[in-house]
């Protein structure tokens, strides 16, 4: 699993995972590491609306069940998180450190 769901702390103790696109499609796929997902997803978690994005492109452009996909995941504690102004311009420094990250996985990263 590239990518992938990882914590992030927000105040002295208490952590949020941020899940990202390849982890959700690893997930949905069954492949590797769509357990340690599970687990992560059972915890709850929160994902980037450009994420979603990607989730939601790729698993339509492989042929899959987007509503369904989605409808599994609903069943979850996965919060989608919108995008601000303040995340796109983070977003937007980190391509100059980052370039070869994408769009989503800046956004993630920029919180």
């Amino acid at each position: 699993m590239t990518g992938g769901a990882h914590g992030r702390r927000l105040a002295r103790e208490h952590w949020v995972n941020v899940i990202d696109a390849s982890a959700l499609l690893a997930f949905l796929q069954g492949e590797k590491g769509a357990g340690r997902v599970e687990r992560i997803l059972d915890e709850g978690g929160s994902c980037g609306a450009a994420n979603w994005s990607e989730v939601a492109q790729r698993i339509r452009a492989a042929g899959r069940d987007w509503p369904c996909a989605r409808q599994l995941l609903s069943t979850y504690r996965l919060t989608v998180e919108s995008v601000t102004a303040v995340d796109a311009a983070r977003a937007g420094a980190l391509w100059a450190e980052i370039p070869t990250l994408s769009l989503a996985d800046r956004l993630c990263r920029g919180r």
